[in-house]
């Protein structure tokens, strides 16, 4: 990934950051999902890598919570969070927060009993982050993550195309082409379940507007001149498909477990 599309990420994310749990019905589920593959005891380090404002202290516990995001405003809104409510002070002794990024993770190698990452990799070159996670990860320790795969937002993807051939919604890794960057980052998986989500809405707008809130509006590659009037909008909303009047995303979602072996 170029660092013009990381800083455009960043920026998207850190707008939204106010927004983003008011919003993030998808990524709080996926979450909540893919906590329940963690195996956790009191003394365990977690590192959250893409950790947004770290909704996982909610589904999770431990002695150390670390962490890191490539979104500065994300991180602030995380530290506030856990500040300010007990639940998530109760859920760990400690908290660290730190600004970075995936594919050069700034811990030492074999640091943290778990190491895991939502809907954030997707953003990133998926060989390069596995191998970053793997390398903090204690032996014995597990690297879980979840991810969106092709066939995420296929019905939006639909509806652009009545308005022209450009790109408006991001390109994600097939599940075949995810297989073969793990191969490449040269690990095993013992879990890797595909899921399908769906949220619903009472129109595009409100879907559009979603995605906005949570800070996912990112389209890398994107022709800057293809911005929606309202004219296009309508058009988008005509081209929709619906079901009982209702607008549906579906969210391809990928569930994986990487258990790191004893040495």
């Amino acid at each position: 990934m170029s660092l013009s599309n990381k800083q455009l990420i960043s920026e998207h994310f850190s707008k939204a950051a106010a927004s983003y749990d008011g919003a993030a019905q998808l990524q709080l589920a996926v979450i909540e999902r893919a906590s329940k593959y963690l195996t956790l005891s009191t003394k365990s380090k977690v590192l959250d890598v893409g950790c947004g404002t770290a909704n996982l202290v909610k589904f999770s516990q431990g002695n150390l919570y670390q962490g890191c995001d490539i979104s500065q405003g994300m991180l602030k809104t995380a530290q506030h969070k856990v500040a300010t409510c007990a639940d998530y002070k109760n859920n760990f002794r400690q908290f660290n927060f730190e600004q970075a990024d995936a594919h050069d993770l700034p811990f030492a190698d074999n640091s943290f009993d778990v190491v895991f990452s939502s809907l954030a990799w997707q953003w990133c070159d998926l060989t390069k982050v596995i191998q970053q996670a793997y390398r903090v990860c204690k032996p014995g320790g597990q690297v879980v993550f979840t991810t969106l795969l092709a066939n995420t937002l296929v019905e939006l993807k639909q509806a652009f195309v009545a308005l022209d051939t450009n790109n408006h919604v991001n390109n994600f890794l097939t599940i075949e082409e995810v297989k073969q960057q793990i191969a490449q980052a040269e690990v095993t998986c013992d879990v890797l379940e595909v899921i399908d989500h769906q949220t619903h809405y009472d129109s595009v707008k409100a879907l559009l507007k979603e995605l906005k809130a949570i800070g996912a509006n990112t389209v890398v590659n994107r022709d800057k001149s293809t911005g929606l009037t309202r004219a296009k909008l309508q058009k988008l909303e005509n081209a929709y498909p619906r079901h009982s009047n209702k607008v549906t995303a579906s969210w391809q979602t990928l569930y994986s477990c990487i258990n790191k072996p004893l040495k």
